[in-house]
């Protein structure tokens, strides 16, 4: 019996898996025609206003990160796939475009325009975020700050360190760490000038590659298979000029409720006598403090507006597998518990399963895009092909030129830095498999959160191979690259994508769009930069600060362990790995053979993270919410109370911005919609 279809589902990697001539030629185009010829189009809008405006706001919406995620422990919206911050800026210059409409309608901005603003506010909070440039900052100030006034700590390792990437000047140092001094002196600037240019040539290198790879695959994703995006459906929304969500009651009423409630609990944070809303995290594994029970870990529920909302505007196999994974991965510690296994440290390691299944998800990809990748080359070499890239981005052969530049500069920049060819060339394969993964995952499926912990390849090659089968420069160098491989909540890949997309949509021309990104990640990482050394200077980064601050210890806490007391290479972990890989194969071919089939192997690799423990419950609520409504209503309700969900998302957002922005004005920490 065929299942039930969902309005927003696509079947996961059955579509990677279809040959290339076998996709059916879009409905519009001629039957004679293949399906890549370019169509004569509306000429596209230009962007140059909203990129002006969304540069200007860059540095204030960077301070306003690192201040609440940095500075003050929350709350933290560069976590989200769907970025808070972003949301409420495109909200303000909805209602003051408005105005402005009324005013001097010539001067109001287009949708174009709008979306080039919410594409280079994304990639700055992605770069600014907890999870790439604070962290790299701690790495960057670590080293020199413990080589001088540690150095017994950094003994092993200190001679490793590349100089041009780290900062060595104590006095520059002390006034960073200490606080009570200011970034605006000759000698400060010059200590960091260095290390800081060089980690933006690093970090440009990494953006060219990730939109050269997005504009390459853009048509195969777009076009192709039509993949559905759902974390684009907001944002272009509302900036539709029909303004039709706006007039809609249920968005009102959804915003209400979310908003609504997060005012209430803002309050009582400010007034504890008074009521709250208990919406945010509450651990319940302190109640199963008895073995086999106590090996599930840290549990939480919540009931975050945000996610569920999120969650109804996604596919019901991905809800129902997510939920599902994430009490099956539990299941499995508790289940080696009983049995005794777990008398290995973490045995059955979940997250290398996990890591496993993310590496064949990223092989799968590829490997079902093998046809459209060959066109592509044939496209770019000049040879006859069924494929054009008139229209793109840029043409298919900048696009592979320029991805090649980007990953032989990388593998240049780690020699340089003391990594072995070897280790460099396999390391990038992991990671860059790594993030096409999460891109392929949020153009399909749109998780709220992907935080894939410990997915990063050098803990993954060190574990299985043991630290031994590393030099101590490249275990150095490795320790160094943690910043943004050990997390994927922030990666700045799929937002490229996603702009993509809404260039589609908005009419915006993609050149435009595809320099507009970059660009804004070049800005985004020098706003990023230039708040944590603003705000080191001026309070002290080693007592105030919190979890970029930890980083730093994890990580060279680690790197001494490596090099003090290697352990030998774990084959278990080694197994688990092919055990994830072998896994999630097979639940794709199951989805490839019955339709029915309900488990989506994405999830099986996402779930088993910090991240969905805080997220399953809204999940799960959300899929109950959704499966009742298709049920009984149908496509016709689902899309009917779709901006009551809206509403609930941009409720907690902009209600929880505005308690964040509070926080930032008065030094004082207030509600954190969405923390830790």
């Amino acid at each position: 019996m065929r299942k039930r279809e969902d309005p927003h589902a696509i079947t996961a990697f059955r579509a990677v898996s279809t040959p290339a001539e076998a996709v059916p030629s879009p409905p519009e185009a001629a039957s004679t025609a293949s399906w890549t010829e370019t169509r004569r189009a509306p000429r596209p809008f230009p962007i140059w206003r909203g990129l002006l405006v969304g540069l200007l706001l860059t540095p204030l919406n960077a301070f306003w990160i690192i201040t609440i995620e940095a500075v003050q422990f929350g709350p933290y919206p560069t976590t989200l796939s769907l970025l808070a911050n972003v949301l409420f800026w495109l909200l303000l210059l909805h209602i003051g475009n408005g105005v402005v409409r009324r005013v001097r309608p010539g001067w109001a901005l287009t949708q174009a325009d709008l979306l080039a603003v919410y594409t280079t506010l994304a990639a700055g909070s992605a770069m600014a975020g907890c999870d790439l440039l604070q962290i790299l900052m701690h790495y960057i100030g670590h080293v020199g700050w413990t080589r001088t006034f540690q150095p017994e700590y950094s003994a092993a390792w200190e001679q490793y360190v590349p100089r041009w990437l780290t900062v060595t000047d104590p006095e520059a140092l002390r006034g960073y760490y200490s606080g009570n001094s200011t970034l605006y002196t000759l000698a400060h600037l010059r200590a960091w000038a260095l290390p800081i240019a060089s980690w933006m040539l690093f970090i440009a290198l990494m953006g060219i590659g990730m939109m050269c790879l997005n504009s390459l695959l853009r048509r195969r994703w777009v076009e192709q298979e039509r993949l559905p995006f759902p974390l684009v459906m907001l944002p272009l929304e509302m900036t539709n000029p029909t303004q039709r969500l706006w007039r809609n009651r249920l968005l009102w009423a959804g915003f209400l409720l979310a908003g609504g409630i997060d005012l209430l609990n803002g309050f009582a944070v400010l007034y504890p006598s008074l009521p709250s809303v208990p919406i945010n995290y509450i651990v319940i594994s302190t109640n199963f403090k008895d073995k086999p029970w106590s090996a599930m870990g840290w549990t939480t529920i919540s009931f975050y507006p945000i996610i569920l909302g999120i969650g109804y505007l996604l596919p019901l196999d991905l809800l129902f597998s997510c939920w599902f994974f994430f009490l099956f991965w539990k299941a499995q510690l508790v289940f080696c518990s009983a049995m005794g296994w777990d008398i290995a440290p973490e045995f059955p390691y979940v997250n290398y399963q996990s890591f496993g299944a993310l590496m064949m998800l990223g092989v799968m990809t590829l490997w079902g895009a093998r046809q459209y990748l060959a066109m592509a080359w044939r496209c770019a070499v000049g040879r006859p092909s069924e494929l054009s890239d008139a229209g793109e981005a840029i043409s298919y052969r900048a696009a592979l030129i320029g991805f090649a530049v980007s990953f032989v500069g990388l593998i240049v920049f780690c020699h340089l830095a003391g990594l072995q060819w070897k280790w460099t060339v396999v390391f990038f394969v992991l990671y860059w498999l790594a993030l096409l993964t999460v891109t392929r995952m949020r153009a399909e499926l749109g998780a709220p959160v992907h935080d894939l912990i410990n997915a990063a390849p050098e803990v993954v090659l060190t574990d299985v191979l043991g630290p031994r089968a590393f030099t101590p420069r490249d275990l150095t160098v490795f320790s160094l690259f943690y910043w943004f491989s050990k997390l994927h909540r922030s990666d700045v890949m799929p937002h490229g994508m996603e702009v993509l997309k809404m260039a589609d949509n908005a009419r915006a021309n993609r050149r435009q769009m595809f320099w507009t990104f970059l660009m804004a990640m070049l800005v985004g990482s020098l706003a990023g930069f230039w708040g944590m050394l603003h705000q080191g200077y001026a309070l002290g980064n080693a007592a105030r600060w919190g979890f970029p601050a930890y980083a730093g210890w994890e990580t060279f806490n680690r790197l001494n362990s490596w090099l003090d007391a290697p352990k030998m290479p774990n084959q278990g972990m080694g197994f688990a790995t092919v055990v994830g890989a072998l896994t999630c194969f097979g639940l794709f071919l199951l989805r490839r053979q019955f339709l029915w089939w309900p488990l989506h192997p994405i999830c099986y690799a996402i779930t088993a993270t910090f991240e969905m423990n805080i997220v399953w419950l809204p999940l799960l609520i959300a899929w109950a919410v959704k499966g009742v409504v298709l049920r009984f209503g149908g496509r016709t309700l689902y899309h009917r109370l779709i901006p009551f969900f809206y509403g609930l998302i941009l409720g907690q957002a902009v209600v929880g911005s505005l308690w964040s922005l509070a926080s930032v004005a008065t030094g004082q920490r207030m509600y954190s919609f969405w923390g830790y």
